[in-house]
C-alpha cells in the first residue's frame, strides 16, 4: 500500500506540472524513485492511473469532509464545515484542480467520457451528503422548507467556484474566510439590512 501511495503522490505531482499528454511512465517513476516496471505491478497503463490519481484525491477529501459534517451541531455550521473542508483540501492539493481543468481540455474522447463519468459520480456524492444535511435542517426548523436537492446543487456549485476563483485569478487560497464569507451570505443572503 506504501508503494502504490507513493507512485499516486509522484503522479499527481508529474500530471499536475505536465499534463496528462506530456506525462510519461518513466517522469513518474523517476519522480516516485522506482523502476517504470514497478508501476506496472499497480497499474496496468498511465490511463489507468491518471484516474487513480483523481480517484484517491476524492476519496480522501470526501472522507475529510464528511468527518467535519458530523462533528458540527446544526445546518449552518455543518454546511460551513463541508464548504470549508472542501476547500482546504483544494487549498493544499491544488494539482487536483490544475489536472481536472487542464486534462477536461485536451483529453482524448474516451478520457473525457471515463471523467465524466468519475466526476458526475463524485458530485452525487457530495450532493447527496449536502441534502441530507439540508433535510435535517428543514425537518429541525433551522432552515425553511426548500427543494432540498436543487439547493445541495446550488450549494456545491458555490463552493467550488471559490477553488476556481484562486486558480483563474491567482488569489491566495483562504479556505476558513471563503467558507464564512459563502454561508454568511447563503443563510443570510446579500441585502443589506437596515
Amino acid at each position: 500500500m506504501r508503494r502504490k501511495n507513493q507512485i499516486l503522490i509522484a503522479a499527481g505531482n508529474v500530471f499536475s506540472r505536465k499534463g496528462y499528454h506530456n506525462a510519461t511512465l518513466e517522469d513518474i517513476a523517476r519522480k516516485a524513485e522506482l523502476g517504470k516496471g514497478t508501476i506496472y505491478w499497480y497499474f496496468t497503463s498511465k490511463a489507468e492511473l491518471f484516474m487513480a490519481v483523481l480517484q484517491a484525491g476524492a476519496d480522501e477529501r470526501f472522507l475529510r469532509v464528511k468527518r467535519a459534517a458530523e462533528k458540527a451541531h446544526d445546518c449552518r455550521s455543518r454546511v460551513e464545515a463541508i464548504a470549508r473542508e472542501q476547500l482546504r483540501y483544494f487549498a493544499e492539493k491544488r494539482y487536483l484542480m490544475r489536472i481536472l481543468s487542464s486534462e477536461a481540455v485536451f483529453a482524448t474522447q474516451e478520457m473525457k467520457r471515463e471523467m465524466n463519468r468519475f466526476m458526475s459520480g463524485r458530485y452525487k456524492v457530495y450532493s447527496g451528503l449536502i441534502e441530507s444535511v439540508l433535510k435535517h435542517g428543514v425537518a429541525d426548523g433551522e432552515i425553511r422548507r426548500v427543494d432540498v436537492r436543487k439547493m445541495s446543487h446550488m450549494l456545491l456549485t458555490i463552493f467550488h467556484s471559490s477553488v476556481y476563483y484562486w486558480q483563474f485569478e491567482g488569489v491566495k487560497p483562504r479556505p476558513d474566510a471563503d467558507a464564512r464569507v459563502m454561508c454568511r451570505v447563503i443563510f443570510e443572503g446579500l441585502e443589506k439590512k437596515i
